[in-house]
């Protein structure tokens, strides 16, 4: 009976040691896999810094563009207006009468 105990406690001790084992390689890998979540979180932030800022900039730098875009726009619109004011032959006004109208502008 003391020798059955005695292969008990081997075995036991044998698959502590092997427990132990895989313990600590189980935990070297969290670690690593920590590690690198960490750096991807890192990477992602700086990543989407970069958009952000990226977007701002061109905000920035295209502003007087847009606002010379606009000018030309409503310029545009202006000189279009302008131009629906001329009588034409169609509201029953003669060619001669139309070319009074001009002149006169």
């Amino acid at each position: 009976m003391n020798q059955d105990h005695s292969k008990s406690s081997e075995e036991h001790r044998f698959l502590l040691e092997k427990n132990s084992a895989l313990l600590k390689e189980n935990n070297e890998l969290l670690k690593k896999i920590h590690t690198n979540l960490r750096r991807n979180t890192l990477i992602k932030g700086f990543y989407y810094l970069l958009i952000v800022a990226f977007l701002v900039g061109t905000s920035i730098i295209s502003i007087p563009y847009l606002k010379n875009l606009m000018n030309l726009y409503q310029g545009i619109g202006e000189t279009i207006g302008t131009a629906n004011q001329i009588p034409t032959i169609q509201e029953g006004n003669d060619l001669a009468n139309i070319f009074q109208n001009l002149v006169n502008r």
